[in-house]
């Protein structure tokens, strides 16, 4: 079968989904990479700064150079939660909450620290800014729905056409399936229905035979009831013919008084 030729926009389209997958799994990983390169950044730049404010807080000391480190570590902790493919939905949710957490209480920490305002501007605007291209990084992921458009875009039309055309046969056999089962049903059905005709007549002319035989039996002993008793009549009258004959005067004999 021969292929029709693509158009510019489906080759152009061909070309562009080549590779979809492979480049966003490069991009995915890399802005993992980064992201945890511009946090322990962004910490080691402001945990200086932290870390000798609170140490010098009365009553922290040596402490406030601790504070700090496990706020830095505990948002790294959470950047990789956030990143971790296959986690948890409600585990990914609370890890982003703590890093909006952690990073609210460093920047208050470095908003608080004695320095020049610009300094303490600086220092919180790199909190800030790590904690939002956090937030972003963990919103990074493939759109499975315009993947499947590109794909879709991208195929030529006599492969639509060919799976149309094979949707339509398919279709198509099935209603001629559905149209045989049915005249077969049909055609059972209507042997069902003569063959109880059929039974039903034959049986009607069964007792059709039946009654006309009673009928004729019934006539025959009748004919021979009449007969008899038409015999039995002739037999009597035969009888009192003779009697009377015997009883009749004997011609030339006197009668006897």
């Amino acid at each position: 079968m021969t292929t029709a030729p693509q158009t510019k926009t489906q080759q152009f389209a061909a070309q562009y989904t080549e590779n979809v997958v492979p480049n966003m799994l490069k991009t995915i990983k890399k802005t993992h990479r980064t992201t945890k390169l511009i946090m322990a950044g962004v910490l080691a730049i402001t945990y200086p700064h932290q870390a000798g404010f609170l140490a010098s807080v009365e009553g922290v000391d040596k402490l406030g150079y601790l504070i700090p480190a496990v706020i830095d570590l505990s948002m790294l902790s959470m950047v990789g939660i956030t990143q971790t493919i296959g986690m948890r939905r409600n585990a990914k949710i609370g890890a982003l909450v703590m890093t909006g957490v952690l990073g609210a209480i460093s920047g208050t920490v470095n908003a608080a620290a004695p320095a020049v305002l610009f300094a303490r501007i600086i220092f919180t605007a790199l909190v800030l800014v790590a904690v939002g291209v956090k937030i972003v990084s963990s919103l990074v992921g493939p759109d499975f729905n315009a993947i499947e458009a590109a794909e879709t875009s991208s195929a030529p039309a006599s492969a639509i056409k060919a799976a149309q055309a094979e949707a339509e046969a398919r279709l198509a056999a099935e209603v001629t399936r559905l149209a045989a089962e049915a005249e077969t049903a049909r055609q059972a059905e209507a042997a069902r229905v003569a063959a109880a005709l059929a039974a039903a007549e034959a049986d009607a002319e069964q007792r059709r035979q039946a009654e006309i035989r009673s009928e004729r039996s019934r006539r025959a002993a009748q004919t021979l009831k009449e007969r008899k008793e038409a015999a039995r009549q002739a037999e009597i009258a035969l009888m009192e013919a003779e009697f009377d004959m015997a009883d009749a005067p004997v011609s030339g004999a006197p009668a006897t008084h």
